[in-house]
């Protein structure tokens, strides 16, 4: 985030996170202030690839097929959470409005099970007296499912619980 690399780990609704100050809860990073805050906001609104990519299947409209490939326009609220990454909200402020909201999917299968999926979004967000243009893609690339093993260390596995 911001340039810095940030390491994560999620069980349930618990997780750690590292960064520039070592390894601290989510609900630790949530009392900082600035990006640290908005990295938490958006690890609590996670969703995992299965959840995600069957959201937004249900959420299309006039989806397309081509070369192995579903594509179609998205209902508003399955994106809008893409346009509002990043931005900040002060206390006391409105929450952002989005405007001129447009999304799109494409579902890559190959061999009936989904490989890889891409979400485009753009609109404009404002907050306070900024507008701001937003143009996004996100691409998540699914592979080996159920081979991945991951090792949490031994640093985190405190702030996981």
């Amino acid at each position: 985030m911001g340039g810095i690399p940030v390491e994560v780990y999620l069980k349930g609704t618990n997780g750690a996170a590292k960064a520039v100050e070592g390894w601290m809860t989510l609900d630790e990073i949530a009392q900082t202030s600035g990006t640290a805050a908005a990295v938490v906001r958006f690890l609590r609104s996670y969703k995992t690839p299965a959840a995600q990519s069957a959201e937004l299947a249900a959420n299309l409209k006039d989806g397309k097929e081509e070369d192995g490939v579903l594509t179609g326009e998205l209902k508003d609220a399955s994106f809008k959470e893409l346009l509002l990454l990043g931005v900040r909200q002060r206390d006391g402020q409105e929450p952002p409005k989005i405007t001129e909201a447009k999304g799109s999917a494409r579902f890559w299968i190959k061999e009936g099970a989904l490989t890889k999926y891409e979400i485009h979004a753009e609109g404009k967000v404002s907050t306070g007296e900024r507008t701001l243009d937003i143009d996004r893609t996100m691409t998540v690339e699914l592979k080996d499912i159920g081979a991945t093993k991951i090792e949490v260390p031994a640093e985190a596995q405190p702030k996981m619980s």
